[in-house]
């Protein structure tokens, strides 16, 4: 039986896809830190979402240099991207085709923010949860 170069091929792409996905499932199966203890100190972290953006909103402590530029602020807003597509009006699918495939330079976005809900950034959705703080 000969074995052609499109099945070696094909067999090859399957193999890989399977390792991937093994690999995929093996990261996912660590162990499982318990939920902070009560009086632990934590830090509260909120993904923010603004429809096909995302920004990750962390306290304004002293933890970042950029906490100076908002001394008013409650908490800062982080986000990330394509520098076409984020600061776009209505970017539309081709700039999300193009910042998805082939972005040429990305911006990272700081915000002042005074509360942590969504009447602090109107159309905005937060979602949140609280991380064991560090010590520094």
């Amino acid at each position: 039986m000969k074995i052609r170069s499109a099945d070696c091929r094909a067999m090859l792409r399957r193999s890989a896809r399977l390792v991937a996905a093994l690999l995929l499932c093996a990261g996912c199966s660590g162990p499982v830190n318990p939920p902070p203890a009560v009086g632990e100190a934590t830090l509260p972290v909120y993904l923010v979402g603004h429809g096909w953006h995302a920004g990750i909103a962390l306290p304004r402590t002293g933890l970042l240099p950029e906490s100076a530029d908002f001394p008013g602020a409650d908490y800062l807003e982080l986000g990330w991207g394509d520098r076409d597509y984020y600061q776009a009006s209505d970017p539309g699918v081709w700039l999300l085709l193009h910042a998805a495939c082939c972005s040429a330079a990305g911006v990272l976005h700081v915000e002042g923010i005074h509360a942590a809900s969504a009447s602090a950034l109107p159309g905005s959705r937060w979602f949140g949860c609280r991380f064991r703080a560090i010590a520094s």
